[in-house]
C-alpha cells in the first residue's frame, strides 16, 4: 500500500468495504479471535512499522462512517485501540475478540499517523544540503 498526502486530517491513505455473512469468508463471527496484522516484505516496502508510535484499533458499530475528516475523526475517536507486538523484525501483530453485539459494520484502522520526526539537512546551496550535514 502507498500512503497518501494532503491537508486533510488525518489522511486515509486505504479506504476499503467488505460485505458478506458474519461468520463466512474474512466476516469473524461473534467471540472469534481476530488478529491484525502488519508485514514488511523486503525489498518492497520501505515502511519499518514501530510499536512506540504505530497503532491498531477496532470498532464494531451500527455507524457507518463516511471516509471524510470529520467521520473518520469520530470513528477513531469511538475506536478501540489493539495494542501490537513483534513477531519477528517484519511482523507486527494485535488480536481482540469480535464483539457479541449487533453492529452491522466492523472497522479495522491500522494508523500509522504519528511518525517519527527526522532532522533534515538545510542551508543556501546544495553543496550545504548534500555535503555539510552533521
Amino acid at each position: 500500500m502507498s500512503f497518501g498526502s494532503g491537508t486533510d486530517v488525518p489522511v486515509v491513505s486505504k479506504y476499503d468495504a467488505v460485505t458478506g455473512p458474519q461468520g463466512a469468508g474474512i466476516i469473524p463471527a461473534n467471540g472469534a479471535s481476530v488478529d491484525i496484522m502488519s508485514k514488511r516484505i523486503d525489498p518492497v516496502d520501505n515502511y519499518q512499522f514501530d510499536v512506540a508510535v504505530d497503532k491498531f484499533f477496532f470498532l464494531r458499530s451500527d455507524t457507518l462512517y463516511a471516509n471524510n475528516t470529520t467521520e473518520i475523526n469520530a470513528l477513531l475517536a469511538a475506536a478501540t485501540e489493539v495494542t501490537p507486538s513483534a513477531v519477528d523484525a517484519n511482523t507486527f501483530s494485535g488480536s481482540f475478540t469480535m464483539p457479541d453485539t449487533t453492529g452491522q459494520y466492523l472497522y479495522i484502522i491500522y494508523d500509522y499517523r504519528n511518525g517519527n520526526a527526522q532532522e533534515l539537512c538545510y542551508g543556501t546551496s546544495r553543496f550545504d544540503v548534500c555535503c555539510n550535514c552533521s
